[in-house]
């Protein structure tokens, strides 16, 4: 929908194969605005990793196209633990709130110098709190 607007777009992915296939899956003449970004917000070495990559692309860097900068970031990432079984991050993160919180934390703090006047910056969640067991998550 982005993109049919006139935005160009980069599409993070932990998984860029998977990325390039669901850009793929835009008409033809949307494609080339789409870039696909490798991010695991699991792995705070890749949000940084990703947020150098992002700030060099051409849609974002300055003077580049249309003129530079971020109009819009999106966080659109979650997962919830269905097993209860404890995971953890590269960092030693609970793995549900690396992903969920900081994960997206730190990719918006370091994206937000680079974000034009009247940007937005848009976060999505959903009910899958509901849930959650606190009496196991506290044990």
């Amino acid at each position: 929908i982005l993109a049919c607007a006139g935005m160009n777009v980069i599409l993070c992915s932990r998984n860029v194969g998977k990325g390039l296939d669901a850009r793929d899956t835009l008409p033809e003449e949307l494609r080339s605005q789409v870039s696909v970004q490798k991010l695991d917000l699991a792995d705070m070495q890749s949000v940084r990793d990703a947020t150098n990559d992002i700030l060099k692309n051409p849609f974002v860097a300055k003077g580049g196209l249309k003129g530079g900068g971020i109009d819009l970031i999106v966080n659109n990432a979650g997962v919830i633990d269905k097993k209860g079984d404890k995971q953890y991050s590269a960092q030693g993160l609970e793995l549900t709130f690396a992903i969920n919180h900081v994960g997206h934390h730190m990719l918006t703090r370091d994206l937000l110098p680079s974000v034009n006047q009247g940007g937005r910056v848009t976060t999505v969640s959903s009910l899958a709190h509901m849930f959650a067991n606190a009496e196991k998550a506290i044990a």
